[in-house]
């Protein structure tokens, strides 16, 4: 039987999860990753998730970094006890780090947000989804630790089920995105400052007096392999000047994305588009497509030569006009709150986290996350400690 962290009475405690009252939900586990994805599609025909739990995604993670990391792919569905219809599917990966076994999400990072697949009409109440959650425990493998972090409150407008969990809190990390406008007038209604946008019109003429400007969106395998080489180099290179790990350095990372990207297959979620010059590649986004918005996950830029021009801010606007003239209607410019976002009218999106611990081993986690929260939301708290760590600190000037 496995424990799980109960948050009441403003600590933490081991409770079972077998005490939950019965609910009309059944839940079982699948381990083949190609029945799981099955299942997935059937769901994500009419429900709600994130890009980053379709099958696509899942089936190529799985493929390639999970398999390269040792990870255990399995998924949990929630399903109708009597009908058994599908509610809830939630794609997971069991993984061991620094001695603590882990449930998580198909992430290691790269996953701009976490969620469950969820079906049309499915939004229980926060004591029935507590409940649901009492049967997920009860399946799943033998852990330390459940870690779901960057979860949205919503999934294609439905309310995720997730958030509704005791223990759920608002996390660190932000999303910024915008309602788009129509095609021909996205660039006038997203820049928020009129001055802004005029100096980068001004900056977009200075680059079409360099040579002939074009912004492509891959539509060969050909021109994905160029554009992908010229975002891996231009990425690398921006990286080394600013000292930052590069998840691409990793082989099996790119070959997870390189494999996302099939510009012939309708299915694909991934697309790579460039702004070039005369033929040669400045700048290069790649997104991700899926309920009705593009999610843009690398963007990128040659920098030497071309800093002065704004080739990046050129490729969102591109990029921008080409999703709404997709019928997109949601840019997403993902985790981070780089200034240029507000200059192009994005707006926050709170994610949110939890923590559960599965065994004994894993409340040590669990009480410094909590402990974390508790001095965060205390200023007060959080400079004494400082000052008190700034004395203690011995060894002087």
């Amino acid at each position: 039987m496995l424990a799980s962290v109960s948050r009441g009475s403003g600590h933490f405690g081991l409770s079972r999860s077998r005490q939950a009252r019965r609910t009309r939900f059944s839940v079982v586990v699948r381990h083949d990753p190609a029945s799981a994805v099955v299942a997935a599609e059937q769901l994500l025909a009419g429900g709600g998730s994130t890009v980053f739990q379709s099958s696509g995604w899942v089936e190529a993670f799985t493929r390639t970094i999970a398999t390269a990391r040792g990870c255990t792919f399995f998924q949990v569905e929630v399903r109708e006890s009597v009908t058994g219809r599908l509610a809830m599917l939630l794609p997971l990966l069991l993984r061991e780090r620094n001695g603590l076994r882990l449930i998580e999400f198909p992430d290691f990072g790269l996953a701009d947000y976490v969620a469950p697949v969820i079906a049309e009409g499915f939004n229980p109440g926060r004591r029935a989804m507590n409940r649901i959650w009492a049967q997920v425990r009860d399946v799943l493998p033998r852990a330390d630790l459940i870690r779901f972090v960057k979860q949205p409150a919503f999934l294609a407008g439905r309310a995720n089920p997730l958030i509704k969990l005791g223990g759920t809190e608002r996390g660190d990390q932000t999303a910024w995105g915008v309602d788009l406008a129509p095609a021909g007038s996205v660039w006038r209604d997203a820049f928020l400052c009129d001055k802004r946008r005029a100096d980068v019109d001004a900056r977009w003429r200075k680059l079409n007096k360099r040579g002939v400007v074009t912004f492509k969106t891959a539509s060969t395998d050909e021109e994905a392999d160029i554009f992908f080489a010229a975002m891996v180099e231009q990425r690398a290179a921006r990286f080394r000047t600013l000292n930052f790990a590069n998840a691409l350095d990793k082989p099996e990372i790119r070959a997870f994305y390189r494999s996302l990207l099939r510009p012939d297959d309708p299915a694909s979620p991934a697309v790579i588009q460039a702004l070039l010059i005369d033929g040669q590649v400045i700048a290069t986004g790649y997104g991700l497509v899926g309920n009705g918005a593009f999610h843009m996950i690398f963007p990128t830029f040659q920098a030497d030569t071309w800093r002065n021009y704004s080739p990046g801010l050129h490729l969102f606007r591109k990029s921008m006009e080409w999703s709404a003239q997709q019928g997109l209607g949601y840019y997403d410019f993902t985790v981070g709150a780089e200034g240029f976002k507000r200059d192009f009218g994005a707006q926050p999106q709170p994610l949110f986290e939890r923590y559960e611990a599965l065994s004994y081993t894993g409340l040590l986690p669990v009480s410094y996350v909590a402990l974390r929260r508790f001095i965060k939301t205390r200023p007060q708290l959080a400079s004494f400690l400082c000052a008190m760590k700034s004395k203690l600190t011995f060894g002087g000037r």
